[in-house]
């Protein structure tokens, strides 16, 4: 895999930036791809069905809302692919937005075509 890094201010290609930023602290994180979530796609294969992703306030688990009514459940960091995870059924199509509430009590999920809005209770371990 290739990473390129640019600065938006001077438009300058930054080089050795990976470092850095594979060790920066985002206060979220909602994007597919990084290096905190290489861990989403399958052994041998890339990541497809990936619709959203939502990082806990506490910062160590990601929802991950996934075509076919699922959504998977990481710890967080996962960065290897292949990481194991959970996944949980509900929405009758494609899951299109994950995000968890303000205390991390809870995880609200958004169906992409049965229109539901679902509330799913969070328990840390």
């Amino acid at each position: 895999k290739m990473h390129q890094y640019w600065d938006s201010g001077s438009l300058v290609e930054q080089i050795g930036a990976e470092e850095s930023l594979s060790r920066a602290a985002w206060y979220t994180w909602t994007c597919t791809f990084g290096w905190s979530v290489q861990g989403l796609a399958p052994k041998m294969a890339q990541v497809t069905g990936v619709n959203s992703v939502a990082r806990n306030h506490a910062g160590n688990a990601l929802a991950v809302a996934l075509d076919f009514g699922v959504i998977a459940l990481y710890r967080f960091p996962c960065p290897y692919v292949g990481t194991k995870h959970k996944r949980y059924a509900g929405h009758s199509a494609g899951v299109s937005k994950v995000c968890f509430s303000k205390d991390d009590k809870y995880m609200i999920s958004i169906g992409a075509l049965d229109r539901c809005v679902m509330q799913w209770e969070h328990i840390s371990d």
